[in-house]
């Protein structure tokens, strides 16, 4: 995987420097993803009750870290050591298409107040057999970003050739807010092999 190109917001006047990622972070549906965000002050003493943290997703706080108190939604996980050395990096559990949209890092440091934006977009993978929805015997890695803006993702449907039926047909799908239509392609299983598996690039805007 390239490494991530990050925008550094600086205050021109105080102690607080909020670092988050400036490309859009993207996960596949049921799956985890991290949404960054780190933050520095321009000492090296942190007073523990001084430092308030908080990620917010439209009108709900997923997670509030004040003093040595966490409090969380039941899908999301925030580090208090990590956060208590400067990384308040959300970590999101079984990625649903409800949870795309902007997540807000908020930090608090002896009264100053820096908010930062984590954009979430989601890549769904959905495999067909015959017409039906196939959630088993299916393998999906986790969306890469590469260095030219696109996105890579491998998804593998594996299947038992003793059990395929003639002239048997799989279809896989993929779509994401990138892609002006969704991405289809039709596979005749007899012939699925390892020359033929499916892969797809996705475009990054």
């Amino acid at each position: 995987m390239t490494s991530r190109l990050m925008s550094v917001f600086l205050l021109s006047a105080g102690a607080l420097e909020v670092t988050v990622p400036s490309d859009p972070e993207t996960g596949m549906a049921g799956s985890s993803v991290l949404l960054p965000c780190i933050f520095s002050l321009d000492f090296q003493r942190l007073e523990p009750k001084s430092l308030s943290v908080r990620w917010i997703f439209g009108n709900k706080v997923l997670a509030m870290f004040s003093g040595k108190d966490l409090t969380s939604d039941g899908r999301v996980m925030l580090n208090t050591e990590a956060a208590m050395k400067g990384n308040a990096t959300l970590l999101l559990y079984d990625v649903k298409v409800e949870d795309q949209g902007t997540y807000t890092c908020s930090m608090e440091y002896n009264g100053e107040l820096q908010q930062k934006d984590v954009v979430l977009r989601e890549v769904n993978v959905t495999w067909y057999r015959n017409g039906k929805i196939i959630t088993d015997d299916v393998v999906t890695g986790k969306p890469r970003r590469e260095g030219n803006g696109t996105y890579d993702v491998n998804s593998t449907l594996v299947v038992i050739l003793s059990k395929i039926m003639k002239d048997e047909m799989a279809e896989c799908q993929v779509e994401h807010v990138t892609l002006e239509t969704l991405i289809k392609e039709n596979f005749l299983l007899a012939q699925i092999g390892e020359s033929n598996r499916p892969h797809f690039r996705l475009a990054h805007t």
